[in-house]
C-alpha cells in the first residue's frame, strides 16, 4: 500500500513537471496579452496544487503509514529495514519540496 500511495505522489509531482514546462519562459514574453497571460498564470496555479496534493501524500505516508508499518514490524518482530524510498527522511524530504514549490511561486493560498 504505501508504495502505491507514493507512486500517486510522484504521478502527480511529474504532471506538475510537464505542467510548468509546457509553459515555457511566458513571463518574459512581450508579446502575451490578458487572457493568454491569465490562461497561463492559472496553469501554473494548477501545477502548484499538484504540488501542495503532492506534498501532503508524502507527508502522510512519512506520518501515517510509516507509523503503521513500524508498529507491525514491532508486533511480528521483523528486523529488516524499510527500502531506501520508505524511509521517514525521504518521504518528509520530498513533502518539504512541494512547500517549498508552493512559497516560491508565491502561492499565498491555504493548503
Amino acid at each position: 500500500m504505501a508504495f502505491s500511495i507514493l507512486t500517486y505522489g510522484y504521478c502527480l509531482s511529474n504532471l506538475a513537471h510537464c505542467v510548468v514546462i509546457s509553459l515555457g519562459d511566458y513571463e518574459y514574453d512581450r508579446a502575451i496579452m490578458g487572457n493568454e497571460l491569465k490562461a497561463k498564470d492559472e496553469r501554473l496555479n494548477f501545477a502548484v496544487t499538484l504540488l501542495c496534493k503532492a506534498s501532503g501524500i508524502f507527508e502522510y505516508v512519512a506520518k501515517a503509514v510509516l507509523g503503521r508499518w513500524e508498529q507491525e514490524k514491532q508486533t511480528i518482530r521483523r528486523d529488516h529495514a524499510n527500502p531506501p524510498e520508505l524511509s521517514r527522511e525521504v518521504t518528509i524530504g520530498l513533502s518539504r519540496y512541494g512547500t517549498t514549490a508552493r512559497i516560491e511561486s508565491g502561492d499565498r493560498s491555504e493548503s
